[in-house]
């Protein structure tokens, strides 16, 4: 098959088994084309041809991009159409039907919208819109993936709107895999909620996610719709747009593969391991590159914030509580400190002597921890709004937190990696915490930030209480906006810090700072006086 570019060159494209080879006239530009934007594009010296992998990025490259085809060029025009449902144009703000617009037109899409945007109101209108305008949507044609927390949310907004065309399969990261082994076909529109779980290009979720969608492309051509939703409109770490990206539209970004794109965005540095094996590590990123990389994602990546779209909120207030340890947890982390254990390991440890435990043989041995106390003066002082969120990150954590809730005369939805659980009157459902007046009793809201700090509508409550945190800054600023979203009364966000270990993690959070970098010295320099 001849393939004529948009530069007049011709290119005889022939497939032939798992590869596409590709014939023509020497042209050093478009050989640096394929080796960069091509799946595996290389010189194959015995057929003397360019071979690349046949994929889902490969062809539309080949057919779309440097083609400059209008499926292609749609990406970075607007839609003229008003396709939005009609049902919906009325509960829609302006910003969400252009959105709706937007997504239809394009059919791929991630929607990188600040927590409380409606982005989930959006796909509700898309799936109604694709059904009456584009094409009829089966039974089994919508799949939701994400995360268990933001699950939960979903069926709380399903019953809240009631839409008529809803997603039939809805489960979660973990779930992924035995739906694409079980599935008879592809569905026909696949949503990706909190798409950052799809941000490592070598986890098998990733890879399931792109073959699934190259499945759907085989199937249904270009009548299938992919769409990301992400509360993180900046993405935390450069690095991760990139398989997002490829789930979304493969060979959209020009890089072939995910070490291409860091080299374009990072400088290296080659080291060479105890074995000998030279690799690359990340020295510096690239500013200049890095500040144009929003506009070459603009044409699939739609990037809105509460500031943008007009919604007035409440400021974040921050507030540190100093407490002072005990002389019998300081020698016991002087005892941690003066270990040779690795870096991560002594890290753990000494945040779960300040969370107040310790692992043993026997199971979990509980001390002594003055964060208990502080604990308590905050639920005294939040008592008066009847509801208040603790995150913390541990499981023995979050029990030691459910009984002082209990002790104080609260009743407890506990959510972590075992799932919901009622503790006390209040049943264990959202839209209990939220109604502050027919459940007028104190209920606390205890969580793993992984497994209730994402995709929840909390806004009951206006303080969020850190008993510890983990060491992802994602998760951290997610559960933060549980609080911080359309018809909150406030937002104070409180940290408990007891050992030097306490304020490590935090100040990583804060500057994005990988927790595995953190060395042994440094751990020590914090307890210098103690150690």
């Amino acid at each position: 098959m001849n393939i004529t570019l948009k530069s007049g060159w011709v290119v005889d494209a022939t497939t032939k088994g798992k590869l596409i080879e590709l014939r023509f006239k020497y042209n050093q530009g478009l050989i640096n084309e394929f080796k960069s934007s091509l799946d595996q594009g290389r010189w194959n010296p015995r057929e003397k041809c360019w071979t690349c992998r046949d994929s889902a990025r490969s062809r539309y490259v080949l057919s779309e991009v440097l083609r400059d085809t209008a499926r292609f060029n749609r990406y970075y025009t607007d839609p003229t159409d008003d396709l939005c449902p009609p049902a919906w144009v009325d509960i829609l703000y302006d910003n969400q039907r252009k959105l709706v617009n937007h997504a239809l037109y394009r059919r791929r899409l991630i929607d990188s919208g600040e927590m409380g945007v409606g982005k989930t109101i959006c796909q509700f209108a898309i799936f109604q819109a694709i059904n009456d305008s584009i094409v009829k949507l089966g039974r089994e044609d919508i799949l939701w993936v994400g995360t268990k927390g933001s699950l939960k949310a979903l069926e709380d907004e399903l019953n809240k709107w009631g839409p008529t065309i809803r997603p039939y399969h809805v489960i979660n990261y973990e779930s992924l895999h035995i739906y694409y082994e079980k599935a008879e076909k592809p569905p026909r529109v696949v949503v990706f909620d909190e798409s950052s779980a799809l941000k490592t290009p070598t986890s098998r979720r990733t890879k399931i996610a792109m073959d699934l969608v190259e499945k759907m492309e085989e199937e249904y051509g270009d009548d299938c719709f992919v769409y990301l939703l992400t509360g993180t409109p900046t993405t935390k770490n450069v690095l991760d747009w990139w398989s997002q990206c490829e789930v979304a539209r493969p060979g959209f970004i020009r890089e072939g593969n995910w070490f291409k794109f860091r080299k374009r965005y990072f400088n290296l540095d080659e080291e060479t391991n105890l074995s000998g094996q030279k690799y690359f590590k990340i020295d510096s990123p690239k500013q200049e590159e890095i500040d144009k990389l929003p506009k070459r994602l603009a044409g699939l990546v739609i990037r809105r914030t509460k500031v943008d779209l007009g919604i007035q909120l409440p400021e974040k207030i921050y507030q540190e509580v100093d407490i002072t340890p005990t002389e019998d947890t300081m020698m016991l982390a002087k005892a941690i400190g003066s270990t040779d254990e690795l870096a991560i390991t002594m890290l753990e440890k000494l945040r779960q002597l300040s969370d107040g435990f310790q692992y043993t043989e026997d199971g979990v041995s509980r001390v002594e921890c003055p964060k208990d106390n502080a604990l308590v003066r905050v639920l005294k002082d939040t008592l008066p709004t009847h509801r208040i969120i603790i995150f913390a990150a541990y499981r023995a954590s979050i029990d030691r937190c459910v009984d002082i809730c209990r002790l104080n005369g609260w009743s407890v939805m506990r959510v972590d990696g075992r799932g919901w659980h009622q503790i006390g009157s209040a049943p264990a459902k959202i839209e209990v915490f939220q109604d502050r007046v027919s459940y007028n009793t104190p209920v606390a809201f205890v969580a793993h930030p992984d497994s209730g700090g994402k995709g929840l509508t909390l806004t009951a409550s206006d303080t969020i209480v850190f008993y510890s945190n983990t060491f992802r800054a994602e998760s951290r600023w997610q559960a933060e906006d549980r609080i911080h979203r359309p018809g909150c009364r406030g937002a104070k966000i409180i940290d408990l810090m007891h050992l030097p270990s306490d304020r490590l993690v935090l100040d990583n959070l804060k500057q994005k700072k990988k927790i595995k970098d953190v060395t042994l010295n440094e751990i020590r320099r914090l307890f210098n006086e103690v150690v």
